[in-house]
């Protein structure tokens, strides 16, 4: 029923996997439910990673069909359980590898860096997180 609503507007409807959306076999539960071509996911690549500890691998191979934009960022935890945003290829967060599945499987649409300043006041400036975001794509990807 939503998909039929989304061809109707020519808009895609994506899912998110954020908040309490990060175990990626149920979102692929979800996708295989709505079976449209116009209800999607939007991959966070931190989010399943970090917070339900799931392999990339897993996490791609329950969500690569479905794909349609992906959400980058990096982050640590510190000793204390705390979790701390950081600039890309600085954390623990493989990216660098959940990218290249993502080329190597044909995926060719936006990696959207993902800084949540207003969330997290104490993160760094986007003067220096965005550049620093272009520098290391193109440190890894060319």
């Amino acid at each position: 029923m939503i998909g039929k609503e989304a061809e109707e507007y020519d808009v895609i409807l994506a899912l998110e996997t954020h908040d309490e959306w990060t175990d990626s076999a149920v979102c692929a539960r979800v996708m295989e439910e709505v079976n449209s071509p116009r209800v999607r996911v939007v991959w966070d690549l931190h989010h399943p990673y970090r917070f339900n500890r799931e392999p990339p691998e897993v996490t791609y191979a329950n969500l690569a069909p479905y794909v349609v934009n992906i959400h980058v960022k990096d982050s640590v935890v510190d000793e204390n359980g705390e979790l701390h945003h950081v600039l890309l290829g600085e954390g623990d967060v493989p990216a660098k590898k959940m990218l290249e599945m993502l080329v190597k499987g044909g995926y060719d649409g936006y990696a959207t860096l993902e800084w949540e300043k207003r969330w997290h006041p104490e993160i760094a400036e986007p003067e220096i997180v965005f550049p620093h975001y272009v520098k290391k794509m193109r440190e890894w990807f060319g």
